[in-house]
């Protein structure tokens, strides 16, 4: 059975996602936080952390920075 594109952005940001999800937790971020800080809504946030859609690279740096956090911590 062909793989949707949902599965593949899943596949593709579940090492991220897994990383953002532990972080927020244990430093207490709300999505609505993180989804102010990013300009974005947090219905999107929420979106993207489920893996329905793709995160924007910018996004993604502007993610790290917020927890100053490198690549190398997630990837």
């Amino acid at each position: 059975m062909p793989r949707t594109n949902v599965d593949r952005v899943k596949t593709k940001y579940r090492r991220f996602n897994d990383w953002l999800r532990g972080e927020m937790k244990h430093k207490k971020v709300r999505q609505k936080e993180l989804a102010e800080y990013l300009n974005i809504e947090q219905a999107t946030l929420s979106k993207r952390m489920n893996g329905e859609i793709e995160w924007l690279f910018i996004d993604v740096l502007e993610v790290l920075e917020y927890f100053n956090a490198s690549f190398e911590e997630v990837y």
